[in-house]
C-alpha cells in the first residue's frame, strides 16, 4: 500500500470517476480507480431496492432503470439546489430521498471501491470533488452536503479548472510544456459538455519571473447551462424517432402517448405514469445507443421498444439528428456570446474575440458528436485539442488540485474567479450596489461602506443578492433587518469568498455597533439532524 494518497473526485450527470496521485520519485502519478466491475467510470444511477433503505450503484442500478425505473434515480446532478424531495417506499415507512442524499450514495460506493482496491487501512476522508463552473452557491452546498452525508470532508474545483489542471500536469511531464505554450502569456478556453451540462471557461496561462519556470493559471471568464447535455440529445433523438414512426404510422395512438410522455421526463427527470416508465426508460436507452453510433455513421436504424405489442423502427441520419439538437446549438452559443463578453470585460477588452485565443480543449462525451466538434471549431478558429483524456481528465485535475493544496505538488499557481455578482438589490429586485463583481478573484475579502437609502427608515431589509452570470436575472441569497439605521448612515458590509467560491457575510452597525458575521447560505440547504440521519443510513451500506 502507498501513502499519501490524494483523491478526486468528478461527481457527473452521467457518470463518477474517482482518481488518486500519489508521488514516486518526486514525480506525480495520477490515474482513475476501477470500481468492482472494472471499470473506471461509474454510472451515477442509484436503485433502491424494495421494502428496505438498501440501494446500488453503478453498472447494476443502470440495468434497473429499464425494468423499474419508478426506484431508480439518474441525472440528479441536474437538481443539485434545487431541493425536490422524493419518497418511496422502504419497509415499514416511506424513504425521503433528495438529489444529495442520491449524491452521497454514489460518492459512498466509489470510496467504498477505490478502498478495497488500494487496500486502505482507513476509509477515505478528504476529497476534491468537481463542481460545473456555473454552480452557484446552494448548489455548491448541495454538494458539500453529499460529501458531509458520505462522511466525507470535502473541498470544490470546477470542472474547467480541474481539466486544465490535468492538461498542464501531462504537458509538464512529457516535457512539452514551453513547446505548447511558447509565449510568455497564453489564452486557454475549455469547452466541457457532458451528459447533462454545459460549461465554457476561459484561462490565462503566465509564465514570469515569479513562477520560476511553472505557470500561472488566471481564469478570467466562465458561464454555463444547468441542464444542456448528453441527456437532452438523447430525449430530442428518442423524439426525432417516434414523431417519423407517427408520420409512417399515422393512426397509431399508442406511438402519440410515448411521444406525449417524454416533456415530463425532459423537465422533472421522472416518469409518474406507471404503464409507460418501463418502455419510456427503453426508449431512453436505445437513444443513448444510437447517440453514440450516429457520431461514426452517416445513418442508423433506430428500434421502438415494443409497447401493447406495437413494434416500429426506423432509420435516422445524422443530419437528422444535428437539425433536431439545432435548440442546443444555439444556447450553445449563447454561453459563446456571454464569455466572450465576460472575457472583453474582466480584460479591459484586450481579449474582444475568440481568434485571440490560443487553444481550446474539449471535455466531456458529448463533445464527440461531429455537429459540437464543428461548431468549435468554427468559433474558435483552431483545430481543438483532445490531449487531455475526455472522460478523465476532470476527475484527474481535482486530485492534482488536492496535491496543491497539501503542499504534496508544485505547479505553479492557480487564480480562481467568481461565476457570478453579489451585491445589495433594491426593493425591485435590481443590484443597484455591487461589493463583489463577476470576474473577482477568490479566496478573498471584499469590503463596501454602504449608504442607507430611505427604504430602510420603514424598516425594509437589507437583501443580498446575486446576479446570474452576466445576464439581467438576479436572486436574493439572504435578507437582514437593521430597525435602528437612518438615511445616510454608513453601514460597512463586506463579502468573503471562501476557497470553495462560497459566501460570508458580516456588517457592521455604526449607530449600536452590532457585528453580524455568518455564512450567506445560512438555513438553506439541508438541516444538520437531516444529515446526520441520512448520514447513518448511508454509513450502514
Amino acid at each position: 500500500m502507498m501513502s499519501d494518497q490524494i483523491f478526486g473526485i468528478d461527481l457527473g450527470t452521467t457518470n463518477t470517476a474517482l482518481s488518486y496521485l500519489y508521488m514516486i520519485d518526486k514525480r506525480a502519478s495520477v490515474r482513475l480507480l476501477k470500481n468492482r466491475d472494472g471499470k473506471e467510470l461509474t454510472p451515477s444511477v442509484v436503485y433502491f431496492q424494495p421494502n428496505s433503505d438498501d440501494s446500488i450503484v453503478g453498472t447494476t442500478a443502470l440495468d434497473k432503470y429499464i425494468e423499474d425505473p419508478d426506484r431508480t434515480f439518474r441525472w440528479v446532478k441536474r437538481e443539485m439546489g434545487n431541493s425536490p424531495d422524493w419518497t418511496i417506499s422502504a419497509g415499514t415507512e416511506p424513504l425521503k430521498i433528495n438529489p444529495e442524499t442520491i449524491s452521497a450514495r454514489i460518492l459512498k460506493f466509489v470510496c467504498e471501491d477505490a478502498e478495497k482496491n488500494l487496500e486502505l487501512e482507513a476509509p477515505i476522508s478528504n476529497v476534491v470533488i468537481t463542481v460545473p463552473a456555473y454552480f452557484g452557491d446552494a448548489q455548491k452546498r448541495a454538494t458539500l452536503d453529499a460529501a458531509e452525508i458520505a462522511g466525507l470532508k470535502a473541498s470544490l474545483i470546477e470542472e474547467p479548472t480541474a481539466a486544465i489542471l490535468d492538461y498542464i500536469l501531462n504537458l509538464r511531464q512529457e516535457g512539452r510544456l514551453r513547446n505548447v505554450f511558447n509565449e510568455d502569456r497564453s489564452t486557454v478556453a475549455v469547452f466541457d459538455l457532458g451528459g447533462g451540462t454545459f460549461d465554457l471557461s476561459v484561462c490565462e496561462v503566465i509564465f514570469n519571473k515569479r513562477s520560476n519556470g511553472l505557470p500561472e493559471i488566471l481564469v478570467i471568464a466562465k458561464d454555463g447551462d444547468p441542464r444542456l447535455g448528453g441527456f437532452d440529445f438523447d430525449l430530442t433523438l428518442a423524439k426525432v424517432a417516434l414523431k417519423k414512426a407517427i408520420r409512417q404510422s399515422p393512426t397509431n395512438e399508442n406511438l402519440k402517448v410515448l411521444d406525449d410522455s417524454f416533456e415530463e421526463l425532459r423537465n422533472e427527470s421522472r416518469i409518474t405514469d406507471r404503464g409507460l416508465r418501463d418502455v419510456v426508460a427503453e426508449l431512453v436507452h436505445t437513444a443513448e445507443q444510437c447517440k453514440e453510433l450516429l457520431s461514426h455513421h452517416e445513418s442508423i436504424d433506430f428500434r421502438i421498444p415494443r409497447f401493447r405489442n406495437v413494434v416500429a423502427s426506423v432509420q435516422i441520419s445524422r443530419k437528422e439528428f444535428e437539425d433536431s439538437i439545432d435548440e442546443y446549438i444555439e444556447r450553445i452559443k449563447e454561453v459563446i456570446s456571454r464569455t466572450i463578453t465576460q472575457a472583453r470585460s474582466t480584460t479591459g477588452g484586450e481579449l474582444d474575440s475568440w481568434s485571440k485565443v490560443d487553444k481550446v480543449i474539449l471535455i466531456g462525451g458529448s463533445t464527440r458528436i461531429p455537429a459540437i466538434a464543428r461548431l468549435v471549431k468554427s468559433t474558435f478558429q483552431v483545430t481543438p485539442s483532445r490531449g487531455a483524456d475526455v472522460d478523465a481528465a476532470v476527475a484527474k485535475g481535482a486530485a492534482i488540485k488536492g496535491a496543491l493544496d497539501s503542499g504534496h505538488l508544485v505547479l505553479g499557481g492557480l487564480q480562481m474567479t467568481t461565476s457570478h455578482a453579489y451585491g445589495v438589490l433594491n426593493e425591485s429586485g435590481h443590484m443597484t450596489t455591487i461589493i463583489v463583481p463577476e470576474g473577482s478573484k477568490y479566496p478573498h475579502e471584499y469590503r463596501h461602506k454602504y449608504e442607507v437609502p430611505f427604504s430602510l427608515d420603514v424598516n425594509l431589509p437589507l437583501r443580498i443578492g446575486q446576479r446570474y452570470l452576466g445576464s439581467t436575472k438576479q436572486i436574493a441569497l439572504k435578507e437582514f433587518h437593521h430597525p435602528f439605521l437612518y438615511t445616510g448612515d454608513q453601514l460597512d458590509i463586506s463579502i468573503t469568498v471562501d476557497a470553495n467560491g462560497m459566501l460570508h457575510f458580516k456588517t457592521v452597525e455604526p449607530n449600536s455597533g452590532e457585528c453580524l458575521e455568518e455564512s450567506i447560505l445560512e438555513g438553506i440547504g439541508m438541516s444538520q439532524g437531516d444529515k446526520d440521519k441520512q448520514s447513518r443510513v448511508v454509513g450502514h451500506k
